[in-house]
């Protein structure tokens, strides 16, 4: 079962995409960006799905620190973010982020957005 590390700084976002996300994955929970680089250094994730508020900030430290451990086909990273821009795409683009999802979607399309990440695919 692939492993996913889902975080955010915000508690509903963590429970209610974590609760449909473990019936499919083995799935593993941070509230901070500190703590999410400190359990990518402990154990193997298979892809990371983090918030923007944790990528963003800080001149995306939290990309440029994953892209600096692991290349981006090593471990897809998709971006939940509550905005849609061009601005954003070229960033997360730039940052090597694998794809992006708005917080409103649907639970089966971020299902979908997952899987095709894991699997080299295009979110």
């Amino acid at each position: 079962m692939a492993r996913v590390l889902l975080a955010d700084l915000d508690q509903a976002t963590l429970i209610i995409y974590g609760q449909y996300l473990e019936a499919y994955f083995d799935v593993w929970l941070e509230d901070n960006r500190e703590s999410a680089e400190a359990i990518l250094l402990e154990k193997p994730f298979d892809i990371v799905v983090a918030d923007l508020a944790i990528v963003r900030p800080d001149n995306w430290h939290f990309l440029r620190w994953l892209r600096s451990h692991w290349p981006e086909h090593e471990l897809p990273v998709i971006v939940l973010t509550p905005i849609e821009s061009l601005d954003l795409d070229m960033d997360l683009i730039r940052h090597q982020a694998n794809g992006w999802l708005p917080k409103v979607r649907q639970p089966e399309q971020r299902l979908i957005a997952v899987m095709q990440a894991l699997l080299g695919g295009i979110a």
